[in-house]
C-alpha cells in the first residue's frame, strides 16, 4: 500500500505526504463536473477578486484543516497554520494528529525549513544514514520576492500535505502558473461556512484534468473552504477548512525569524539528477501498447535514435515540451530519429485529449499498469522517493543511454549536443 501511495505522490511531482477527505457537493450537492463547461464572466470575477484580495493584503493569517483521499485506501488528516507579512515574509507549520512535524520561516530572503520532531525519511535511503541526519537539521533555500511557491515548499514539512489548493505566494507577487490553464469558471450558488455567506465557484483546468472549488467569503472574497479534484489513473481529492482567518492584523517581524542552533546542520535532499540513468548504460527494455494498438517493444528499435519522453497531462513543462517534440520529429525523422512519448499517469481520455490538443504526431505509450509505471518509477529513475516530469532520454542506436535530463530545457539545449554524438544534424 505505501508503494502505491508513493506511486500517486510521484505522478503529482512532489516528494512526500499525503491526505484524504471524501468529495463532497457544493451547495447543490453535486461533485466537481467531468465535463467542460462555458466560462462564466460574472464567477470569473471572482475567481479575480480572490487573487487580488489576496494581493492587496498587508498580512494573512489561518488555520488550515487539510484532507486528501486516493481510492481503497486509509484516510490520511493533517493540519497547518499559515502566516504571512508584506513584502516578503513567511511562516507555516504543519501538525498530523496535533504533533507539530516541520516549520518553514521565511525571512524574506530565505525559506528555513526544521523538523522539531525529526524529518521525514525518503525511499531512498537506507536506515542507518537516515539516522545520522534525522535529527537536529535544517534545509534552507533562495526565496526571491515574487518567484516562490509556498504551495510547492508544504510537502517538506512532512505533516501529509500535497500542495496547498491554491497558491499562497500569490501574496507575495507570484503569478500562479495554473492561472494559464483555465478553462472556465461558473457559478456553484451560495453557503453559509461557519455562519459566514460565500460565493461558490468551481474552476477547470487543463480540460478538466484537475478543478478546484472554492467557498469565497462575501466579505473578504477569500475562501472559507476548497476542494481539488486531480483526474490521474485514479480520481484523487483534497479538501481544506479554513478557520481564523485575519486579514492587516499585525504579526510581529519575530515570528519571521529563526537562526540553526551551534549544533544543527544543514541537510538537503539529493540533486534529482543522481537518480537518472548514466551514459553508457543499456535502455531498459520495455513492452507496451501504443494508443493507435500497436505494440512496441524498445529493444527492437536498434537502429533508430530514440528520444523517450515521460510525460503527464497535468505538467505544465510538458504541455510547452510537447509541440517542440512535434517539430523535432517531423525535422530529423528521415534521419533516423524515434520521439517515443510514455504517459504512466493519466487516465486514457485526459491522455488522448492532450496529445490532440497538442497535435503529437509521434508514436505515445498511454498506459497505467503497474508494468507501465515500474518503466518510470524504477526502471528509468534509480532514487525511489524522488521524481519528476518531464523526464527525457536520448537513447543511440544500440540501446544505450546517450543522454537524460529532467524538465523542457531551453537554455542548455541538451538535446543539441546528444544528437550530434549519434550523428543527428
Amino acid at each position: 500500500m505505501r508503494n502505491r501511495v508513493i506511486r500517486l505522490m510521484m505522478i503529482l511531482g512532489v516528494t512526500f505526504g499525503l491526505i484524504f477527505f471524501p468529495i463532497l457537493g457544493a451547495s447543490q450537492g453535486k461533485e466537481p463536473s467531468d465535463t467542460l463547461f462555458q466560462d462564466d464572466p460574472l464567477a470569473h470575477a471572482l475567481y479575480d477578486k480572490m487573487k487580488q484580495a489576496l494581493q492587496d493584503a498587508e498580512t494573512i493569517y489561518c488555520r488550515s484543516q487539510y484532507q486528501f483521499e486516493i481510492p481503497n485506501l486509509t484516510p490520511i488528516y493533517c493540519q497547518y497554520e499559515l502566516w504571512m507579512k508584506k513584502p516578503n515574509y513567511a511562516r507555516m507549520e504543519a501538525y498530523t494528529m496535533g504533533s507539530l512535524r516541520g516549520i518553514l520561516v521565511g525571512d524574506g530572503e530565505f525559506f528555513w525549513i526544521y523538523w522539531p520532531n525529526g524529518r521525514p525519511k525518503y525511499n531512498y535511503e537506507q536506515m542507518d544514514e537516515y539516522l545520522k541526519t534525522s535529527y537536529n537539521v535544517y534545509t534552507k533555500v533562495l526565496s526571491p520576492v515574487g518567484h516562490h511557491s509556498l504551495a510547492h515548499m508544504i510537502d517538506k514539512l512532512g505533516a501529509g500535505t500535497l500542495m496547498t489548493i491554491i497558491e499562497p505566494s500569490v501574496f507575495h507577487g507570484y503569478i500562479d502558473p495554473f492561472d494559464y490553464y483555465i478553462d472556465g469558471v461558473k457559478s456553484l450558488g451560495f453557503e453559509n461556512i461557519n455562519e459566514e455567506e460565500c460565493d461558490v465557484i468551481e474552476i477547470s483546468f487543463m480540460k478538466g484534468q484537475r478543478t478546484r472549488q472554492l467557498w469565497l467569503s462575501r466579505e473578504d472574497h477569500l475562501p472559507r473552504k476548497l476542494k481539488e479534484v486531480i483526474r490521474v489513473q485514479q480520481i484523487l481529492s483534497k479538501e481544506e477548512v479554513w478557520t481564523d482567518l485575519s486579514l492587516n492584523q499585525e504579526i510581529d517581524d519575530d515570528k519571521f525569524s529563526w537562526k540553526p542552533p551551534h549544533d544543527w546542520q544543514e541537510w538537503s535532499l539529493p540533486d534529482y539528477k543522481q537518480g537518472l540513468l548514466e551514459p553508457g548504460t543499456e535502455a531498459p527494455d520495455f513492452d507496451l501498447f501504443l494508443v493507435d494498438g500497436n505494440r512496441i517493444k524498445l529493444s527492437e528499435q536498434r537502429g533508430k535514435v530514440i528520444w523517450l519522453m515521460f510525460w503527464r497531462a497535468g505538467c505544465q513543462a510538458c504541455r510547452e515540451e510537447m509541440p517542440h517534440l512535434s517539430e523535432l520529429y517531423r525535422k530529423y525523422k528521415d534521419k533516423g530519429l524515434m520521439v517515443l512519448g510514455f504517459n504512466f499517469a493519466d487516465q486514457k481520455k485526459i491522455g488522448l485529449d492532450f496529445l490532440k490538443e497538442n497535435s503529437a504526431d509521434f508514436p505515445n505509450i498511454i498506459d497505467t499498469s503497474e508494468p507501465a509505471q515500474k518503466v518510470f518509477f524504477k526502471d528509468y529513475q534509480k532514487l525511489e522517493g524522488l521524481s519528476g516530469v518531464p523526464l527525457n532520454y536520448i537513447i543511440d542506436r544500440e540501446g544505450k543511454v546517450v543522454d537524460a535530463w529532467y524538465g523542457h530545457d531551453t537554455e542548455t539545449k541538451p538535446w543539441i549536443e546528444a544528437f550530434k554524438k549519434v550523428g543527428i544534424e
